[in-house]
């Protein structure tokens, strides 16, 4: 895990250090940015997290069944690849899933017991 102060002094672009503090101000309770690896599985301890995806090539975001309602993350792309979020069970999402090359970020939240709503940016 690491801090947003870190992350200043990373080879993350200013811009998407500027969107993830933007993010981590304006959200409810405690905000952690942890960097991860592909694939990565959310689990309910990620709630409330920026995940930060530095590949060189195509990420999986794998989203299980039975995470609570209201459950929420960021993935952040700084890498070369792409980010797929991938619905692992019965769940549905709205909005896009998948994330560009590089500098770009997507919200994923659970809104009702069965569909998640998503946002690129």
């Amino acid at each position: 895990m690491i801090d947003l102060k870190e992350l200043e002094n990373t080879t993350v672009p200013k811009a998407v250090v500027s969107a993830i503090k933007e993010l981590s101000e304006t959200a409810q309770g405690s905000q952690t940015v942890t960097d991860v690896t592909s694939p990565h599985t959310v689990g309910q301890n990620n709630n409330g997290a920026i995940l930060v995806f530095n590949d060189a090539s195509d990420a999986v975001l794998n989203i299980p069944d039975g995470l609570n309602k209201g459950t929420a993350v960021i993935a952040v792309n700084v890498g070369a690849g792409s980010i797929a979020a991938a619905m692992t069970g019965t769940e549905t999402a709205r909005g896009s899933l998948t994330l560009a090359d590089g500098d770009s970020y997507m919200s994923l939240v659970k809104i009702t017991d069965s569909i998640y709503q998503s946002s690129e940016a």
